[in-house]
């Protein structure tokens, strides 16, 4: 193997592969990105047995294809402080060499041969989103997800399909849920073509099979979100319980969780409902009312209360040891007052995904029932109350 490629597109090539390597593992291999040279072009792949991925290399000058095992961390130092533009890595019987204009280096690796195999993006029917719809949906949901893994499907996301139009992402871990919904359209594959052909047109049917309980790892949800950057499109599909999606020159896998997911529908209330109340509620403002109104509230302290009466919301938190404080914020309530007790960690991390000018509908019905808030862009919160 020997090929020439640009220092600094490597780089970041080399940091996203690098990013799903298991960091520690009995198999040092996993520790390692492989390094798959083709005639025309290559590859970085890592995984650590339950997250996979591939980085294409552009703008690669192959003279002789090959493999090799690189040390993500090293290597990457080592690139670092070059200034060469360009670099060399080729294969020898005692390793592998890297050449710059002015130094040579001698990495020692394992056998590729002994690398698990990382699979492409299959050139099949996929499922398309926008990245910047991506990224929301990962973030408006998985923050609920369970991070105590006392139930393994808890500890991901549920993607529901809706005819093949709306993707549905839902976590919860039993006591707050959290949905967020997205436009997808289909892209059907090119019977005959490559492994990145696709189908010029997109359709928005229910054309490619997807099956039910598809479950996420969290892990798998914060990494693509960091991959997926900028604007263009995300292509994602389900097999094999695994879920594969690409975006630009990376594709990422991971197995799916295994379980049964709550019947979720039943725990968001209705907004249409008759008997909820609602109220129009700024982020910013009342994010900041809940740090002031927590600030003084110590680990064993329960809850803030939130006092809805006559145009003004009262948040206010009772501290055993510091203190007490309230916060008053201007809101459109009319009729009796209702007050309810909510723990501050559960609306500030719905809050914080929020834009700070971002207003959304509170909709409550009794100091017990449980609290739901509704954005405008196809998002849903739910928190349970705790008691007076």
């Amino acid at each position: 193997m020997k090929f020439s490629c640009p220092r600094e597109p490597f780089l970041d090539a080399l940091q996203t592969a690098a990013s799903v390597a298991a960091a520690r593992s009995p198999k040092p291999i996993l520790q390692k990105v492989k390094l798959e040279v083709g005639p025309d072009q290559a590859f970085l792949l890592a995984t650590d047995l339950e997250l996979a991925i591939r980085v294409r290399l552009d703008q690669v000058d192959v003279n002789t294809p090959g493999e090799a095992m690189l040390p993500p961390a090293q290597l990457g130092q080592i690139l670092r402080e070059a200034r060469d533009e360009q670099f060399v890595l080729e294969s020898t019987e005692q390793g592998t060499v890297l050449r710059l204009t002015n130094a040579e280096f001698q990495l020692l690796g394992e056998d590729p041969e002994e690398f698990p195999p990382v699979p492409d993006f299959q050139g099949q029917s996929c499922y398309v989103i926008e990245a910047e719809a991506y990224r929301e949906m990962v973030r408006r949901t998985v923050f609920a997800a369970d991070t105590e893994n006392v139930r393994q499907a808890l500890s991901g996301v549920l993607w529901e399909l809706e005819q093949g139009e709306r993707l549905v992402a839902v976590a919860t871990d039993g006591r707050r849920l959290a949905t967020k919904t997205a436009p997808v359209h289909s892209r059907l594959a090119v019977a005959s073509g490559g492994p990145e052909a696709t189908a010029p047109e997109s359709g928005t049917g229910p054309s490619i099979a997807w099956p039910a309980d598809v479950i996420v790892p969290s892990g798998f949800l914060q990494r693509t979100e960091r991959i997926v950057s900028g604007q263009g499109e995300v292509e994602f599909y389900v097999e094999d319980n695994h879920v594969r999606l690409r975006h630009g020159s990376v594709s990422i896998h991971a197995r799916l969780l295994e379980g049964r997911f709550p019947k979720w529908r039943e725990v968001v209330p209705n907004p249409s409902q008759p008997e909820l109340r609602k109220t129009e509620l700024v982020a910013g403002p009342l994010l900041s009312a809940m740090r002031q109104a927590s600030a003084l509230l110590g680990p064993d302290d329960r809850g803030v209360l939130w006092q809805f009466d006559q145009g003004e919301l009262i948040i206010s938190g009772q501290g055993t040891e510091l203190g007490q404080g309230q916060v008053r914020l201007p809101v459109a309530w009319e009729g009796e007052k209702l007050v309810v007790r909510l723990n501050p960690k559960y609306v500030q991390d719905f809050l914080r995904v929020l834009s700070p000018e971002a207003s959304f509908t509170a909709c409550l019905q009794s100091s017990e029932a449980p609290v739901l808030f509704v954005t405008e862009d196809g998002s849903n919160y739910v928190v349970m109350p705790m008691a007076l």
